[in-house]
């Protein structure tokens, strides 16, 4: 029994590592790298990186028939600001109950390694697909609520592309739930190829979305009730790296014998950090805080926009719900 923790920890942790490459690979190319999952060695609680912002009206004309002097322009420096959240899992198994169902503790690990493959993926993506979505409502610039009495569209589609100015062809997929996909499908007939990875599908070749891939999933930041009932859908334009979901590299993973139970039996348990961020937005240190709930970090006031709209990686529009 002493190498127990051994064999079923490592068990546990490669068919983890080996399920989750193979998904995220997936979700990276099929979502036209709009959402980005990957691993990195990381300290503390936030990214926080300088970068220089436009210089606005870099060029201007020129009177050559004056000799006064000019003004320079200056780039001004601004922070893009990533935050880590937390993740737990534990499961507990009596060997009773192993027994009585046949069990093996290999099959028991990958039963529980492959629902923390999917789990992981579904959890991180709607969480940073909030953020994503109250961020850019909030900034309002990047939001739009002219056609929320109309069902989805191609015409929902173009909108959101069309407040990135003249970044607008720079948008590479789209996401919605549910019924606006199929509001946007109805009576349509194209061939298209759908993948589906942790709980979410990514729908590509349709000529009704000019062959972007579509994101569909049932986020519940893709609903929102605007009073008494209406609900609406929202509509999100990605363009590439718009959200980046990054795993601190070392994930602690544990399979050990209990025995302070009434029943002896198994828990398998993981913890670990993702850090999220988004294209176009910083974390508010001061408001939102180290750590944040799952709550705080989907709310729009704790991310605050620090780039010119054109250049950020978001847009929402909203439609009515069937």
């Amino acid at each position: 029994m002493a190498l127990f923790d051994p064999i079923y920890n490592e068990l546990l942790h490669t068919q983890i590592m080996e399920g989750l490459v193979q998904k995220i690979d997936i979700l990276n190319s099929s979502s036209n790298n709009t959402i980005l999952m990957g691993t990195e060695s990381f300290m503390g609680h936030y990214l926080q990186e300088s970068f220089f912002d436009r210089v606005t009206d870099l060029i201007e004309r020129r009177d050559i028939t004056v000799d006064t002097a000019t003004t320079d322009k200056r780039m001004s420096t601004k922070e893009n600001v990533e935050v880590a959240i937390d993740f737990k899992s534990r499961v507990f198994e009596s060997y009773e109950n192993l027994l009585r169902t046949g069990r093996s503790l290999d099959t028991m690990t990958t039963l529980v390694a492959s629902q923390f493959v999917e789990e992981f993926i579904k959890r991180h993506v709607n969480l940073a697909m909030g953020a994503a979505v109250n961020a850019a409502v909030t900034s309002t610039v990047m939001f739009n609520s002219a056609l929320n009495t109309s069902t989805t569209d191609f015409t929902h589609l173009l909108k959101g592309q069309e407040l990135f100015e003249d970044k607008y062809d720079e948008v590479a997929a789209y996401v919605m739930n549910v019924n606006a996909w199929f509001d946007l499908r109805r009576n349509i007939i194209s061939n298209y190829k759908i993948d589906t990875v942790g709980g979410v599908q990514i729908a590509t070749g349709m000529t009704e979305t000019m062959g972007k891939p579509v994101i569909v999933s049932n986020i519940p930041a893709l609903s929102w009730d605007s009073g008494v009932g209406d609900i609406k859908n929202r509509i999100v334009s990605l363009r590439p790296g718009a959200i980046r979901l990054t795993e601190r590299d070392g994930r602690v993973t544990r399979v050990h014998e209990v025995t302070d139970q009434e029943n002896l039996g198994v828990r398998w348990a993981t913890d670990g950090t993702v850090r999220v961020g988004l294209l176009g937005y910083e974390w508010d240190i001061a408001n939102g805080g180290a750590s944040p709930s799952d709550a705080n970090l989907q709310l729009g006031t704790n991310w605050d926009a620090n780039m010119d709209n054109a250049l950020s990686g978001i847009s929402v529009v909203d439609s009515e719900q069937t």
